[in-house]
């Protein structure tokens, strides 16, 4: 674990003051890895502290790390188009998503706190996993997607490992699955799931890049509300069209300028 930091102070020192970095492939795909798997854990540890609503709004602002550590650790520079259009759609997302009118409990998740902390080590952790990948793209020319999603599961299992053992989870997991065995076939189709969505996970960010994906992961969560409005006719406040529009206005002004302004 602190060779992977050691990599990655490493990379950012060296990207900042413009000086080759020459890392082995291996070794970054190992950090890519850790922060990957740190965002999970992070994420999913914040819900003991914060609700679910708020966890996903704070998860929406995904693609302003992923632009920020782009540039200071991959060396990857954007557009002023670029830059616009994720900030029309990160504000459409939030003020569409964002609950109104919430119980004093969930309040409480205004105030910065623990669960605050861990979304912002998730935020920060999905940035360098991103700005990691762009690098893997690009320097090392890791050319299918699959050697790159092969390469970040496997250390991000023994990460996982290594932490159930520590934790004693893996035991309590054993044993949870042995005393409600129908589980099984839940976690079997939700493994399933999640390997087929890897595979256009890790397509896109070999054609398109890390940015484009996190955009992607993001409106998906807007259009899949939206679409529950339209099938089961669910009115909308004015301040979620306001939201519609900002996304929409976003993807059409990325879509029509983005490559005629890209730096």
């Amino acid at each position: 674990m602190a060779n992977q930091i050691q990599l990655l102070f490493l990379c950012i020192a060296c990207v900042r003051n413009g000086v080759p970095v020459e890392i082995d492939p291996l070794g970054l795909m190992s950090v890519c890895s850790f922060t990957y798997v740190g965002a999970m854990l992070t994420s999913n540890s914040s819900l003991a502290f914060v609700s679910y609503p708020a966890q996903v709004l704070a998860k929406s602002c995904k693609p302003i790390p992923v632009l920020i550590f782009s540039y200071l650790l991959g060396g990857k520079s954007y557009g002023a188009s670029k830059c616009f259009t994720v900030f029309l759609i990160v504000s459409g997302v939030t003020v569409f998503m964002y609950k109104e009118n919430q119980s004093s409990e969930e309040s409480s998740d205004i105030v910065f706190g623990s669960g605050q902390l861990l979304l912002l080590a998730s935020l920060v952790m999905d940035g360098i996993t991103a700005a990691l990948q762009e690098r893997l793209r690009v320097s090392h020319e890791v050319s299918s997607p699959y050697k790159l999603m092969f390469a970040i599961n496997l250390f991000s299992a023994l990460y996982l490992c290594f932490y159930l053992l520590m934790t004693g989870e893996g035991w309590a997991g054993t044993q949870f699955v042995r005393q409600h065995p129908s589980v099984l076939i839940h976690l079997l189709a939700f493994s399933v799931a999640s390997a087929l969505g890897q595979n256009f996970i890790f397509m896109t960010i070999m054609a398109f890049g890390p940015l484009t994906l996190s955009l992607v992961t993001t409106t998906r969560k807007f259009f899949t509300i939206l679409a529950s409005v339209i099938l089961f006719s669910n009115p909308l406040l004015w301040r979620q069209w306001i939201g519609v529009c900002l996304v929409f206005s976003g993807l059409t002004f990325d879509i029509l300028f983005g490559k005629k302004l890209k730096k």
